[in-house]
C-alpha cells in the first residue's frame, strides 16, 4: 500500500534516548509510549533504564494512541474505545509505578552481608491482578536518583484531562487562542485539587516560531518553510485521527470534517475549530495552515514579538512553560530563537541564566516524590530466576 509518511533512521525513542544522555549532560530526555499496546513492564523496565543512564534526566509521555493505523502494528485489533484506552491506562500506570518503587532508597547493603547485596525484606513486588493486567513483578533496578521519571501527558479531553490532573508533573496542551489556554491550566489545576494533590502538573503548551530579525527577514522564513512542506505527509497524520482526503485533489474545496471520532477527540476538535476560522478555502490552504500548527500558540514574527508572546501568556496565567515548535522542525528555527528570543526574555527576567540541580526533576522545580505504598505485603523469594534482581 501507498505509506503516506516520511521516513527517517530511527524513530525508536528509547535508542534515540540512550544516545542523546551519552552525548549530554543537562538535557532532559522524554520518551513516548502506549499504555493501550506496550506492556507496563517493559515500559517501566525500559524508561528506568533510561532514567539511570542519564543519571535521572529521564521523563515518560504517556500516550493512549488514536486511530487504527496505530493499532494494526501491534495487534488485529480495532482501537479500543476512548474510554476504554483511559482505563487500561489508569491500570498501567499503577503498575508501572509500583514497578519503579520496588527497591527503596536504602535497599543496597554497603557491601556484601551474608552473600546478599541488597536488604530484601524493603523490595516490593507488584502482585497484580486487575482486569487489564496481572503479573507478579519486581525490576532488578535500583530506585531512580530523582525518586521516578518524571511523568508527561497529554489528555486535553474530559478524560485526558482528569488522568493528567491526577498522574502527570507535566501537562502538554495545544490552544492558539490565549483564553483558551488559560481555561485549560485553570480547570487541570481544579481537578488536581479535587484529586487531593498538594501541587498540580506544570502546563506546558505548544509553541510554533517562525522568527526573524525584522518582517521581511520573518516574510522570507516563513515563504521558505511554505515552500519545503511535503504535503502528502500531512495527509497520513490527519488520518490517524479520523479526517481522510482520499480520493480529493490538494485543490479540491475543503470537504465537511467529521463531527465526531472514537480516535482522536482533543486533535480533531482543533482541527474543526481551524477549519471554522479559515472559511472556504482548499485543501491545500488547509494543509499549509495545520502543518504551521494551527491549534498551538503561534507567533510569526520578530524576536521581541515572540518575547511578547511568551511573557502575555505566563503572566495571564496561560502558560507554566512551553514546548518549542521550531517551523519546519528547522534547526535553523530553533537557533535563531535560542540565541535571540531567549536572551530578551532573561532580560526581562522571565528565563532563567543557571541551573540548579542535576535531575530532570531539579530541571522543572518538582518535588522528589515519594516511594508508593506496599504493591504487595511479601516480599521476593530468591528463585533463580531473580537471583540476579535480588541477592
Amino acid at each position: 500500500m501507498a505509506w503516506p509518511y516520511a521516513a527517517t533512521k530511527n524513530d525508536e525513542p528509547f535508542t534515540l534516548g540512550g544516545a542523546i544522555a551519552a552525548a549530554t549532560e543537562r538535557v532532559g530526555i522524554v520518551v513516548t509510549a502506549t499504555t493501550t499496546f506496550e506492556p507496563p513492564f517493559t515500559i517501566a523496565r525500559q524508561t528506568l533504564g533510561l532514567d539511570h543512564l542519564s543519571s535521572g534526566r529521564a521523563g515518560l509521555n504517556i500516550v493512549t494512541s488514536a486511530g487504527d493505523e496505530t493499532a494494526v502494528n501491534f495487534t488485529r485489533e480495532p482501537l479500543p474505545s476512548h474510554a476504554a484506552r483511559y482505563a487500561i491506562a489508569e491500570e498501567a500506570l499503577e503498575v508501572i509505578t509500583g514497578l519503579w518503587d520496588g527497591f527503596g532508597d536504602a535497599t543496597s547493603l554497603p557491601a556484601r552481608v551474608d552473600g546478599r547485596i541488597n536488604e530484601v525484606s524493603e523490595i516490593r513486588t507488584v502482585d497484580h491482578d486487575g482486569p487489564y493486567f496481572r503479573l507478579d513483578g519486581l525490576l532488578g533496578m535500583q530506585r531512580s536518583v530523582q525518586g521516578r521519571p518524571v511523568l508527561f501527558q497529554a489528555g486535553s479531553s474530559e478524560a485526558g484531562a482528569r488522568f493528567a490532573a491526577r498522574h502527570a508533573d507535566v501537562v502538554f496542551s495545544g490552544h492558539r487562542e490565549l483564553a483558551d489556554a488559560r481555561r485549560f491550566r485553570e480547570r487541570i489545576i481544579e481537578l488536581a485539587d479535587a484529586a487531593g494533590r498538594e501541587s498540580p502538573p506544570l502546563v506546558l503548551p505548544g509553541l510554533y516560531t517562525i522568527v526573524g530579525r525584522d518582517d521581511d527577514e520573518v516574510e522570507r522564513n516563513l515563504n521558505a518553510i511554505l515552500d519545503s512542506l511535503v504535503l502528502q505527509v500531512k495527509l497520513g497524520g490527519l488520518k490517524e485521527i479520523g479526517i481522510d482526503f482520499s480520493g480529493l485533489s490538494l485543490d479540491d474545496p475543503l470537504p465537511p470534517l467529521p463531527e465526531g471520532t472514537e480516535r482522536h477527540q482533543t486533535g480533531l476538535a482543533r482541527y474543526r475549530r481551524i477549519a471554522e476560522r479559515l472559511g472556504p478555502v482548499t485543501i491545500r490552504r488547509f494543509l499549509q495552515e495545520t502543518a504551521l500548527t494551527g491549534y498551538f500558540a503561534r507567533s510569526i514574527g520578530t524576536y521581541t514579538q515572540a518575547a511578547d508572546l511568551v511573557q502575555q501568556r505566563f503572566e495571564e496565567g496561560a502558560a507554566d512553560g512551553f514546548v518549542l515548535f521550531p517551523g519546519g522542525n528547522s534547526f535553523t528555527q530553533m537557533r535563531l530563537f535560542a540565541e535571540n528570543v531567549v536572551p530578551i526574555l532573561q532580560e526581562r527576567g522571565l528565563f532563567r541564566t543557571s541551573y540548579e540541580g542535576t535531575t530532570l526533576r531539579d530541571r522543572l522545580g518538582l518535588a522528589r516524590p515519594e516511594r508508593s505504598g506496599p504493591a504487595s505485603t511479601r516480599t521476593p523469594e530468591r528463585t533463580p530466576e531473580r537471583q540476579g534482581a535480588v541477592s
